[in-house]
């Protein structure tokens, strides 16, 4: 997530030094919406992980 992160900001302050409603402005919103896309379906999947490493777990110490 450090990358994404990174970009997100990295993105996020290039929008703030660009004019409102400029074809450029417009391209940097579509950038940052698609960074969002990506951390929120990574959050998701880590979240998914968790949760199958969780119940793998609890399955293995039920088998003991």
């Amino acid at each position: 997530m450090g990358a994404l992160g990174e970009r997100y900001l990295q993105t996020k302050e290039k929008l703030s030094n660009l004019t409102y409603g400029t074809d450029e402005y417009n391209k940097t919103i579509g950038e940052l919406s698609s960074i969002e896309a990506q951390i929120n379906a990574t959050e998701e999947l880590i979240s998914q992980y968790e949760g199958l490493t969780s119940a793998y777990q609890t399955w293995q110490r039920a088998e003991s």
